[in-house]
């Protein structure tokens, strides 16, 4: 039978690690890395006329509605399609992974790729389109997402409401500076408010590495 004794409070970090530790590991904590928790910004990851190129991109894939993995765990309403690789797409792939590089520097995680191509979204006004709280490291192959990125498309006077926002974060203007790029690990609990007026677009994107361990 295992018995635990109760850790002192002066002692409860020293007790809590010699718990857990493997007898074959380094005999102190890991280090920490605060971006883990954090999200980065890249305020013109593309111009005005790039981000009007890649809403007509994407409004001419035809668009269905979007769906949750896990359906009735958390409201998605809005529309969206696969942006795939090819010729006409190559440029915008080519800056993300671009930005991605670059940001992956602070995050540090071991990543191989993307498993879905960009996904393009629309927000409506018209039909109040969110999508509520969730987390993009979910179930099945979702479990090896790592890096998210959201792009700002719509200028922020074409619409209100449609809030990129994260929960426990303070919140950030950039995330509606268009043609800023957003980035932040899978595991941050983030959601898009309903839009009240207008249409917002944004593009979508998830970097895949081996699983957390």
């Amino acid at each position: 039978m295992l018995r635990f004794e109760q850790p002192r409070p002066e002692d409860a970090l020293a007790c809590e690690w010699a718990y857990f530790l493997d007898a074959a590991a380094q005999t102190q904590p890991p280090a920490g890395n605060n971006w883990v928790a954090a999200t980065s910004v890249v305020a013109r990851l593309f111009s005005a006329a790039q981000c009007e190129r890649i809403v007509a991109l994407g409004e001419a894939l035809g668009l269905a509605r979007g769906h949750m993995t896990r359906p009735g765990h958390s409201p998605r309403r809005c529309q969206f399609a696969w942006m795939r690789r090819d010729p006409a797409t190559a440029w915008i792939y080519d800056r993300i992974a671009e930005a991605v590089r670059e940001v992956n520097r602070n995050y540090g995680f071991e990543l191989v790729g993307m498993m879905d191509p960009l996904q393009f979204t629309r927000y409506d006004g018209a039909t109040h389109d969110e999508i509520g709280w969730h987390l993009d490291c979910g179930e099945g192959p979702n479990t090896t997402r790592k890096l998210s990125l959201s792009v700002q498309l719509s200028d922020p006077e074409a619409y209100d409401g449609g809030d990129l926002e994260f929960l426990a974060m303070p919140a950030s203007s950039f995330t509606r500076h268009r043609g800023a790029a957003i980035l932040f690990p899978a595991l941050l609990a983030h959601r898009v408010t309903p839009v009240a007026r207008g249409t917002r677009h944004a593009l979508v994107a998830f970097w895949n590495g081996p699983p957390f361990r």
